[in-house]
């Protein structure tokens, strides 16, 4: 089903993000730091933000794939009830594999109108618009600076269980748009 128009909101941050980072402890709670999958698969397994998230891992890996166009630096996710609706929700943060492709703020901007592109085309399922949050980081090892994407998706429901489906749904729409980062023909 196509739609007319769709929305995300986008956000800009200033302050650079280091990458490598360490485990932090914040006030909204515990950071464990950077683990690179694309460098070894198997590090996956020690992210404890995915114990017990087969749905976000399963996403997380198709990212990965050989051919992927991202690898992601980041992810958080949460439940919350409020009035009666549950809502779950994840931050993802992703860069561009190709340095020359993250060194671009213009290409944030295109991932962006492609998410737009595919939510009109009713490829993108979703119940709150999606937040792009893009930010300055630079990939210390390689001296490779450029910008990482946050990228907000949720799921609501009357239950957490039903929150929980939505947003598995919503989530497993963005697949390919995350392996490739382009707007299907």
């Amino acid at each position: 089903m196509h739609q007319s128009q769709a929305a995300i909101r986008l956000m800009l941050e200033l302050k650079p993000l280091p990458i490598p980072y360490g485990q932090s402890n914040r006030a909204d709670g515990e950071n464990f730091g950077y683990k690179s999958i694309l460098k070894n698969p198997k590090t996956i397994d020690e992210i404890p933000e995915l114990f017990a998230e087969p749905s976000v891992k399963d996403f997380i890996l198709s990212i990965h794939s050989p051919m992927g166009v991202f690898e992601t630096v980041r992810v958080v996710h949460w439940l919350q009830t409020h009035d009666g609706i549950s809502t779950k929700s994840m931050a993802l943060g992703f860069v561009f594999r190709d340095r020359r492709l993250f060194n671009s703020y213009a290409n944030c901007i295109a991932f962006s109108g492609n998410v737009l592109m595919e939510m009109c085309k009713g490829k993108i399922l979703y119940d709150d618009p999606p937040l792009v949050d893009i930010q300055p980081a630079c990939f210390l090892e390689e001296n490779a600076h450029g910008w990482i994407m946050d990228f907000y998706v949720s799921g609501r429901g009357a239950s957490e269980d039903e929150a929980r489906q939505r947003f598995d749904r919503n989530m497993a729409s963005l697949k390919t748009i995350f392996q490739t980062g382009m707007a299907s023909e």
